[in-house]
């Protein structure tokens, strides 16, 4: 059972580290982001492409905070001790869940229709591994 929650760990860092280079490097937003705008990219207002580059920077941004602090707790072995592991699950939700909700209220209000279920199944990840790690331990 171990190695399930290690990996289901792993995983969340993984898609952390995924997310944030992405978000970070891209020079357009998303396909999903121009689905909400209903516009090509070239009919996109200069100041929409600035707002929405800004945004996933900073969305960038918390999934590599969230991935190095992760990281962290993983290879330092403090995922080990209960403290740890509350650690890894408080990290990684407090950044997968406004993401979920986010995508969900894309999903909800616009033609976009961005990663929910990976947001579901990230979150998932976290809370299954953390549980796993609970009774393992």
């Amino acid at each position: 059972m171990q190695i399930i929650g290690d990996s289901l760990y792993l995983a969340t860092i993984f898609t952390g580290y995924l997310f944030g280079g992405i978000y970070l490097l891209r020079s357009k937003c998303m396909p999903y982001h121009i689905q909400a705008l209903d516009m090509k990219w070239g009919e996109v207002p200069n100041e929409v492409k600035v707002l929405c580059l800004a945004l996933m920077r900073v969305a960038g941004g918390g999934y590599l905070a969230m991935a190095f602090s992760l990281t962290f707790l993983y290879y330092t072995g403090a995922i080990y001790s209960f403290e740890g592991n509350l650690a890894f699950l408080v990290i990684g939700t407090c950044t997968t869940i406004p993401s979920l909700i986010a995508t969900k209220y894309v999903q909800k209000n616009t033609k976009g229709r961005p990663p929910v279920l990976l947001a579901y199944i990230t979150t998932l990840f976290i809370w299954i591994g953390f549980i796993i790690k609970l009774f393992v331990e």
